[in-house]
């Protein structure tokens, strides 16, 4: 896309405009009221017929300033759609990682309960072993 500045030299900041003005001058306070109508009047059409020369004079800059929306817009939506599919993305790996933390804990309790049954199983062998070296040296 191109970076375009848009001039319109017609138009400053600073210029301010009032129908009011240009109709409160000294030759208005003579005039009857059709007088100032159609005085009014033709100064609206003189403002309308100048604003649709500016507008007609800088038809091209528009088309390209509208152009440049119409593309500004497709890259959003294009960016949106992105966005959402990451978003989408993220989700899934979140509900992965959330089962995986379920299975992980679901392993370390059978590997605790495991571990203690072993030692459990040690512990009464050694006790039985002990019982039993022990009886032996008592009947002999």
């Amino acid at each position: 896309m191109d970076n375009l500045t848009f001039d319109f030299p017609e138009i400053s900041q600073n210029e301010e405009f009032s129908l009011f003005d240009k109709l409160n001058s000294e030759d208005i306070k003579d005039m009857n009221f059709d007088q100032f109508r159609n005085k009014t009047y033709n100064t609206l059409s003189d403002l309308e017929s100048e604003i649709i020369a500016n507008l007609v004079s800088h038809d091209k800059e528009f088309f390209s300033m509208f152009k440049n929306f119409d593309e500004t817009e497709q890259i959003l939506e294009k960016l949106e759609y992105s966005l959402c599919d990451s978003k989408e993305k993220l989700s899934q790996i979140n509900s992965e990682m959330k089962s995986l933390q379920t299975k992980s804990k679901d392993i370390s309790v059978k590997l605790k309960n495991r571990k203690e049954f072993e030692e459990s199983k040690i512990t009464l062998f050694t006790i039985r072993l002990i019982c039993v070296v022990g009886v032996y040296y008592l009947s002999t």
